[in-house]
């Protein structure tokens, strides 16, 4: 396991561990980029036991075979994601309890259960990510929110399933080719849904 410093960590390779990256309130502000990530219990983990946030930064990784999920954001941990690759566990990305951060231009793909799932408050900024070949999609559910912008989904059963007081915000998504439904809301989901494009499903 890789555990805070303010540190840079480059073209490692991080496997077979319970947690492969652990991210808390006590770590500096570090930079993590071309690191292989993998078949981890979970992939990274942030969490933020302080009201003293943490600044990471994961650039330009492959996170991926996880037996949990591949990054799993909580108790109001933090993480700042851009051009990485996420793919191939049951769990892309989990944000639970609070657990938020800006996720930009990454590839979430071919996770057996959801690609993004948001729950109890989890709340992360989603912008022009790739999010694909997955059961589901998205599912914001228990009281999540998020902002998604400008996010691609496609070739997903399901892109976007919303239930159980969950309330995203999406707009700008282009949502296509799915094997089911582009969006669902349903059983006490809510949101806001503007200029998406849904297309092919």
């Amino acid at each position: 396991m890789v555990s805070g410093g303010a540190c840079k960590y480059k073209a490692n390779e991080i496997l077979s561990s319970s947690v492969g990256v652990l991210i808390d309130g006590r770590s500096g502000p570090a930079k993590f980029a071309f690191n292989t990530i993998r078949n981890n219990t979970w992939g990274v983990k942030a969490c933020c036991d302080s009201e003293r946030k943490s600044t990471v930064l994961f650039t330009q990784n492959t996170i991926s075979e996880s037996q949990s999920a591949n990054v799993s954001v909580e108790v109001n941990g933090h993480l700042i994601m851009e051009n990485n690759v996420v793919c191939n566990a049951p769990v892309g990305l989990l944000c639970r309890t609070g657990g938020c951060g800006l996720f930009t231009s990454n590839r979430f793909k071919g996770h057996s259960v959801v690609n993004v799932r948001v729950v109890t408050e989890g709340n992360p900024e989603m912008v022009n990510n790739v999010i694909e070949e997955s059961k589901v999609g998205v599912e914001v559910t228990e009281g999540g929110r998020g902002l998604f912008c400008k996010c691609h989904m496609r070739n997903n059963d399901i892109h976007f399933y919303v239930f159980n007081k969950g309330n995203p915000t999406v707009k700008d998504c282009e949502l296509s080719e799915s094997e089911g439904d582009g969006l669902v809301v349903r059983r006490g989901g809510l949101g806001v849904y503007t200029h998406n494009r849904i297309n092919r499903n």
